[in-house]
């Protein structure tokens, strides 16, 4: 993954999803340079900033090219629900997954220690986002995701290129035996990814949904993990763990060409 610069946004991309000519992706960092005063600003999709949040959804949508007017959003649950979005619309859906073979559906997620996922597959051009928190996570929604785009649109797993966002790392996720127990009964074979901390534990949420990739068909050459901890980088993202309550979100997005 690699930071570039357009329309005076930085935003991040995947390197092998940067290279598809027929895809606009990027995913959104906190700090920017306001381009009218020059100061440092907070870059936020926070819903409760309504007004800031639309100016820097705009930009966000002029940086990647896209139609701010197309874009699909959802309102995230921490569930596994996946909708095909087969036309930009207001009434927004309960989900955490969202795929569309349309070009004009500008598809959009937003985080603030989740990891985003994004699928493409060129052959069929079409792609997918995922909201991947614990809960999603333990109900299968990159597997799911895999899944939708298969039956929506005859996607192979083969073909598919895929991106893990930025997320919690697996040495600050710390979780209760809720989560270890939603685990054991959805995933047994995946408790390797817990280590004793304290009285609780550390879960590798990034190579949870790794793995279900993998699972799903997608060659681990075609996989990139962002590398980058939300908990850790405070100037690049938002972190609700590290935050709390006032934390902001950062976005992914993604439209056909």
């Amino acid at each position: 993954m690699k930071k570039i610069t357009r329309q005076g946004l930085d935003v991040l991309v995947f390197d092998q999803l940067n290279h598809q000519l027929k895809l606009s992706h990027g995913l959104s960092l906190r700090h920017q340079i306001d381009p009218f005063n020059q100061k440092t600003i907070d870059f936020n999709f926070s819903s409760d900033t309504p007004k800031r949040s639309l100016k820097h959804q705009q930009w966000f949508c002029k940086a990647l090219a896209l139609d701010f007017n197309q874009r699909v959003r959802v309102q995230q649950v921490h569930d596994n629900h996946i909708i095909n979005a087969n036309h930009p619309t207001t009434n927004i859906e309960k989900a955490d997954g969202v795929v569309t073979n349309q070009p004009g559906c500008n598809v959009m997620l937003i985080g603030a220690d989740c990891p985003l996922i994004i699928v493409y597959d060129p052959s069929q051009h079409a792609v997918g986002l995922a909201h991947a928190g614990w809960r999603s996570s333990v109900k299968g929604i990159s597997e799911k995701l895999i899944d939708s785009m298969q039956s929506e649109f005859n996607c192979d797993p083969e073909h598919c290129l895929a991106g893990i966002g930025p997320g919690i790392c697996g040495d600050c996720f710390e979780v209760g035996q809720e989560v270890v127990d939603a685990v054991q009964q959805n995933s047994p074979n995946d408790q390797d990814l817990f280590k004793p901390h304290n009285d609780r534990w550390h879960f590798d949420l990034i190579e949870f949904n790794y793995r279900q990739l993998l699972r799903s068909g997608l060659k681990e050459s075609k996989v990139e993990k962002s590398g980058y901890c939300t908990f850790e980088e405070n100037e690049l993202f938002y972190s609700y763990r590290r935050d709390g309550q006032t934390a902001g979100r950062w976005a992914l997005m993604a439209g056909l060409l």
